[in-house]
């Protein structure tokens, strides 16, 4: 849930590699719902692990995106002022 609130806030600032901070917990989640899935079945659930998966895969998507762009610019390895 606070990755959902934050997603406006991410998409302000400017690109930090902290924000790989942000894949891990939907990946955890996303993949949570799979295993919940698993264990119980249904449509309800299967429905919830497809579009946590498809979030979680495009939350790490974009911010390897925004990773090699920082790294092509020269802005990803620089000093904090």
């Amino acid at each position: 849930m606070l990755i959902a609130t934050l997603a406006n806030l991410l998409v302000r600032v400017p690109f930090a590699l902290s924000w790989w901070a942000y894949t891990f917990p939907s990946a955890a989640l996303a993949l949570a719902s799979v295993r919940y899935h698993a264990a119980v079945g249904g449509p309800v659930s299967l429905v919830l692990a497809y579009v946590l998966m498809t979030m979680a895969t495009i939350i790490v998507f974009m911010v390897l995106v925004r990773t090699l762009i920082a790294l092509i610019q020269g802005r990803l390895f620089v000093p904090e002022t």
